[in-house]
């Protein structure tokens, strides 16, 4: 999903025609501007600690923007004075000669702890301009992911190309014997038992031939 930012408007003070308008055009440019949303509290120096602008104020857990018509110092003040938690850090920062002409230590940004966009609103404010630099402020929250996996794909396919196929389990090689009985045997056994029965047969017909010559002798 997209990043968000949530951009909260504190009204000014007191309510002359410029600010009215100044604050209805930035609130109508954040409606047509994807990723932002608007949201309008009383000025940040009247906030009861049981309005409903406090619990607004207090629901944001995430980044967001705040829009007020104090100087950075007393907006920090305030804020402190709510109890809220995070430091108001303008944006974009001022330059390192305009910092060091503060006179308040709150205009410094922490090195650590919540970090709250604030832009500051005055007679002269560009509702585009101040629309313009939440853009930017958002496109800073995005942060930009690159996908590992078809490098990982892509490495594993080289090590699967350069890797020698596997080798089969080789099985142990047994020495195989055939009975003795095999096919080959067989032949000459045959011919073994047709050599008795002819050596028989002669012998009879030998002893037919003898019988054969004693009756012809007439004894």
């Amino acid at each position: 999903m997209p990043p968000r930012l949530a951009v909260i408007i504190s009204q000014a003070p007191t309510r002359d025609h410029r600010a009215a308008e100044i604050e209805e055009s930035v609130v109508g440019e954040l409606m047509i501007t994807n990723g932002l949303d608007a949201n309008l509290v009383g000025p940040l120096q009247r906030i009861q600690p049981d309005s409903t602008d406090l619990l607004c104020l207090a629901s944001y857990s995430q980044d967001f923007a705040l829009l007020s018509w104090l100087p950075l110092d007393e907006a920090q003040q305030a804020w402190s004075d709510l109890q809220l938690p995070g430091t108001l850090v303008e944006y974009p920062p001022a330059q390192s000669g305009q910092a060091q002409s503060g006179t308040s230590m709150a205009s410094a940004a922490p090195r650590t702890g919540r970090r709250i966009t604030y832009l500051r609103l005055h007679a002269a404010s560009d509702p585009r301009e101040i629309c313009q630099r939440l853009k930017n402020r958002l496109q800073d929250l995005q942060v930009k992911t690159v996908s590992l996996l078809p490098l990982a794909t892509s490495s594993t396919a080289q090590r699967t190309a350069s890797s020698p196929p596997p080798t089969p389990p080789q099985l142990p090689v047994t020495n195989l014997r055939l009975p003795t009985t095999s096919a080959h045997k067989i032949p000459a056994a045959t011919d073994e038992v047709n050599t008795d029965n002819h050596a028989d047969m002669e012998r009879w017909r030998k002893l037919d031939q003898l019988v054969d010559d004693l009756d012809a002798l007439d004894l």
